[in-house]
């Protein structure tokens, strides 16, 4: 079974989203942007990671972690918000 078209979906995803980031004019600090677009990075490896091991046979299921923990607002130096975070 094929995954590379889901991960190349995936990562189109991504691309589109640091589009939508750096689109319109800066509004926020350098530090919130940075972090967006660093991110991206490990994005793009860990889905690229994942397809690859499914690809060979050991499956996995690629996740989100913004979807699990939840930081503060010191960008560029975020610290796990345990309060909202929950498992």
């Amino acid at each position: 079974m094929t995954h590379y078209l889901d991960c190349e979906q995936q990562l189109r995803d991504f691309f589109t989203e640091a589009e939508w980031l750096l689109h319109d004019a800066p509004v926020r600090d350098y530090d919130y942007y940075y972090d967006q677009i660093v991110c991206t990075g490990e994005l793009f490896s860990t889905a690229i990671i994942s397809a690859y091991l499914n690809e060979k046979g050991i499956a996995n299921k690629w996740l989100d972690v913004r979807d699990i923990f939840r930081t503060d607002n010191d960008f560029r130096d975020a610290r796990i918000d345990w309060e909202v975070t929950s498992f």
